[in-house]
């Protein structure tokens, strides 16, 4: 009986055949419908002519702030005139008449900061030809397409040549264009500051302005006086009296006797009010203020000392940039020595591989370098290192041409980092 119960139940298991090495099995993958749309594959993503021509704009931009810092009202300004160039651009594209009002609410959603006519004067000061200004009326509002009587502001991008796109628009070629040359003419205004303040020092100093490459230490980059706004279209209005000599002189004739007489005293008060304002001002302006720290010094001692520092802030203002970096790595390589004279002493070794080196630099450094820069402090320390004695240097050796650092145990750290400072003192001539 038991024989037949295995035999009846191993009668409805089911064997998968063995299927042989040698032959090749067809997987299918079940279709999907027709209607089920798949993703694309990313090697097929092709990029559209348009795109390939507009890779170098994220690099163009890039390149908008100079080696010259500018204050930050200026900051602002270049960055509402490159929204109001944008919005202008696309209400023209759209074939819109852009307003005044219609820009300020674009450019303080896009800035999150006011905007009033008074930048847009400064616009045009900094870049003329960059929009043209109009009153006109008979244009439509934001939210409604009524037509207003009363003149309203409007403004209209002037293209340069070749510089028109589709429509009548600008391109993004010629928009980058248009604030290279907006960011261009604010660097040129704070130059026109800055030798200002120069010709004001004592002694005045006189350096042209391609040659210099950073502002004065001492110059007030901040407090600069923002840019002047131009003047912008004004609607046409009836005649307006500001004064009260002009309403003396139109209404001499209907007025009586004692108020006409009040009228000339106050006109003849303001005048002379703002006669004795201008001569306080210009005699405040011819007489220079003495500070009471330098009373009882020699002048010839003053004379001397302010020489002194015209020629440092001048060497300062048109040193190289290379220059400068080498200035300051050099002051920094008598602390590299000491450091590696004391890590091959705890090694006790000969020579001691370049990574090693470096990485020990990098985490011993109190100026918390990085790698890359320790790399060319090291290297710069090499090229010093004929004039300091030989005590350095870089040799390669194994089949993989591995780098080793190696230094003389018989140099004297004191007198490398006296020469080091002495090369640097003469960089600084």
């Amino acid at each position: 009986s038991s024989s037949s119960s295995s035999s009846s139940e191993l009668a409805h298991v089911k064997t998968t055949p063995v299927i042989p090495s040698s032959t090749h099995v067809k997987t299918t993958t079940p279709s999907l419908p027709t209607h089920v749309k798949t993703a694309p594959s990313l090697t097929r993503v092709k990029t559209t002519p348009t795109a390939r021509s507009s890779t170098h704009l994220a690099t163009s931009t890039a390149s908008l702030s100079g080696d010259l810092p500018l204050p930050r009202t200026y900051q602002l300004l270049a960055e509402k005139f490159h929204c109001t160039d944008t919005v202008v651009n696309m209400l023209q594209k759209r074939q819109e008449t852009c307003t005044f009002d219609k820009v300020k609410q674009a450019v303080q959603e896009m800035t999150r900061r006011n905007f009033q006519e008074s930048n847009l004067a400064q616009m045009k000061t900094v870049h003329p030809n960059a929009f043209v200004f109009r009153q006109e009326k008979n244009i439509p509002g934001i939210y409604d397409r009524r037509r207003y009587e009363q003149y309203q502001l409007t403004i209209e991008c002037v293209p340069e040549d070749g510089a028109v796109g589709s429509r009548g628009c600008l391109g993004p070629t010629a928009l980058v264009q248009r604030r290279k040359v907006f960011h261009h003419n604010l660097t040129k205004i704070v130059r026109k500051h800055h030798q200002a303040f120069l010709s004001t020092l004592n002694p005045p100093l006189s350096i042209p302005d391609e040659k210099v490459v950073r502002w004065h230490p001492a110059f007030p980059l901040e407090k600069i006086p923002g840019v002047e706004p131009a003047p912008l279209p004004k609607p046409p209005i009836t005649e307006a009296y500001t004064t009260a000599r002009d309403v003396l002189n139109v209404a001499q004739s209907n007025m009586a006797p004692r108020v006409k007489q009040a009228l000339a005293g106050v006109a003849a008060k303001s005048e002379e009010k703002g006669e004795g304002g201008g001569a306080s001002e210009s005699t405040a302006r011819s007489e220079p203020e003495l500070d009471p720290a330098l009373r009882g010094i020699p002048k010839a001692l003053l004379e001397k000392i302010r020489q002194k520092e015209a020629a440092r802030a001048a060497a300062a203002i048109t040193r190289d940039p290379l220059r400068e970096k080498q200035l300051e790595m050099i002051a920094r390589l008598p602390e590299f020595c000491r450091i590696v004279r004391i890590f091959f002493v705890a090694e006790k070794k000969a020579a001691i591989p370049w990574d090693n080196v470096v990485q020990k630099l990098s985490e011993s450094h109190t100026s918390g370098l990085s790698t890359v820069s320790v790399e060319e402090h090291l290297h710069y320390l090499l090229e010093l290192a004929p004039s300091c004695g030989q005590w350095m240097k870089c040799v390669t050796c194994g089949p993989k041409k591995c780098k080793y650092i190696k230094i003389s145990k018989n140099a004297d750290i004191k007198l490398i980092t006296k020469k080091l400072e002495e090369i640097g003192k003469e960089l600084r001539k």
